[in-house]
């Protein structure tokens, strides 16, 4: 699968990114954001409101980045693993975290079993992706790989700016989306948020 904005290399998180809000060429300030808040705390506060405790689930963090929700959602009794299809970001990860399980690749071709996962939590991912099909693809195997008793969590960014580099999908576009990759019996939460810091827009919970 490609997405857009590829490579995700240094390049990427060191120059490119300094445009976008998140500010991934800075990536450690995260963790100290808005007088103190930490974002990666803030937001599996929100996980963990919208999908219950962590603790003792086994979890999937995809699109992880540098490694910070996956490591905080470890320190509060999950068994996660993070992937990511950049190479330069899972170098990150492993060096900031060696102790933790951090996969490099391609969600579709990474081999995960069936039904492997309580919760899987997709920060900032789906917009990256270039057409619907590929937003198809991508979310049937997020189906694959979570139990049919388990919970999807997604934050998606709506874009702003002039970048033609994300699906600016309006959150009702998204439930669209969601519901045609994600066949079955399941209900949908999705709403517009703005209490979380940065650049997400939208949350979708899929149980």
């Amino acid at each position: 699968m490609t997405y857009i904005g590829e490579p995700y290399d240094e390049t990427y998180y060191h120059t490119f990114s300094k445009t976008r809000r998140e500010g991934y060429h800075d990536y450690s300030r995260w963790l100290d954001f808005a007088g103190g808040q930490n974002l990666w705390e803030n937001i599996a506060d929100d996980i963990e409101a919208y999908t219950g405790l962590v603790s003792g689930k086994r979890v999937l963090d995809v699109g992880c980045a540098y490694g910070y929700l996956t490591d905080i959602l470890t320190a509060r009794g999950a068994n996660v693993s993070g992937i990511d299809i950049s190479a330069w970001a899972i170098s990150q990860a492993q060096s900031l975290f060696p102790a933790l399980d951090f996969v490099q690749g391609d969600l579709l071709t990474s081999g995960f079993g069936n039904n492997t996962f309580h919760l899987t939590v997709v920060c900032g991912t789906l917009e990256c992706m270039n057409n619907d099909a590929e937003i198809g693809s991508f979310l049937s195997e997020i189906k694959r790989v979570t139990k049919p008793t388990g919970i999807m969590y997604f934050l998606i960014d709506y874009c702003h700016g002039p970048e033609p580099i994300y699906q600016n999908k309006t959150y009702e576009e998204w439930l669209t989306a969601l519901q045609a990759g994600i066949s079955g019996p399941y209900d949908f939460d999705i709403q517009d948020v703005g209490h979380l810091p940065l650049y997400y827009a939208t949350r979708a919970v899929v149980t």
